[in-house]
C-alpha cells in the first residue's frame, strides 16, 4: 500500500477553498479549473483540450458555401464528405467549415479550410447568415459565408442545390444552403 502525504498547509495554500465543495461534480469542476490556470489562450491547446473546452462552451464556427452554375445550367453547391471517424455527423456530405480557436479570426478559420478541406484558395468571402447549432461536441454561433474560390477545388464534389445527397448534413441542407442562394441570387454572380 502506498503512504499516505499530509499535505497540511502547503495543501490549503495551493488548493484553497477546497473544503467549501459539497458534492463530486463540484469538486470535478474546481480540479479541473485549477488545472487550466497556468494554460495560456494565446498557445495553441491541442485536439485534446480544444475539444474538452469547446464541449462545454459556447463556440463560434465558420460556414463557407461555394455556389456556381455548372455546364447543364443548373446551381451547383461545392461539398465534402465527414471521415468515418469523425465524432459528429460521420460520413456526412456538408459545406466545409472550421470552428475559431481562442484568439483566431475569421481569416485564420478561412487558411484552415484552404488548408484541410478546400485545397484551393478563398477569392472573396461575405458574410451572410449566422444561426445557433449544437452537437454532440458542443455549443456554436454558426458564421455563414458565401465565396468565391479561386479555382475548382481538387478534393470534394458540386452537388445541384436541388438534388443533395440523402446523407447530406441536415443543418446545412435545410438553412444554410438555401440562405446562400438567396444570398448569391440576390448578389448578382449568377449571370
Amino acid at each position: 500500500m502506498g503512504e499516505l502525504v499530509d499535505f497540511g498547509a502547503d495543501f490549503d495554500a495551493i488548493f484553497g477553498d477546497w473544503r467549501l465543495l459539497t458534492d463530486m461534480s463540484q469538486l470535478y469542476n474546481w480540479v479541473v479549473a485549477q488545472l487550466l490556470k497556468p494554460v495560456s489562450p494565446r498557445q495553441p491547446l491541442g485536439p485534446a483540450l480544444f475539444n474538452s473546452i469547446a464541449r462545454l462552451s459556447m463556440n463560434v464556427g465558420v460556414d463557407v458555401v461555394a455556389l456556381r452554375t455548372g455546364s447543364s445550367g443548373v446551381l451547383e453547391v461545392f461539398s465534402t464528405k465527414r471521415g468515418a471517424k469523425e465524432k459528429a455527423a460521420p460520413n456526412v456530405w456538408h459545406v466545409p467549415g472550421t470552428i475559431l480557436r481562442p484568439h483566431e479570426d475569421f481569416q485564420v478559420g478561412f487558411r484552415r479550410l484552404e488548408t484541410w478541406e478546400l485545397g484551393v484558395s478563398i477569392a472573396h468571402a461575405t458574410l451572410i447568415d449566422e444561426a445557433f447549432a449544437s452537437d454532440e461536441r458542443g455549443s456554436y454561433l454558426m458564421k455563414t459565408f458565401l465565396v468565391t474560390l479561386e479555382h475548382d477545388p481538387p478534393v470534394g464534389r458540386w452537388f445541384s442545390v436541388e438534388a443533395l445527397p440523402m446523407d447530406y448534413f441536415a443543418l446545412h441542407r435545410d438553412r444554410t444552403i438555401p440562405v446562400a442562394v438567396r444570398a448569391y441570387l440576390r448578389s448578382g454572380l449568377a449571370s
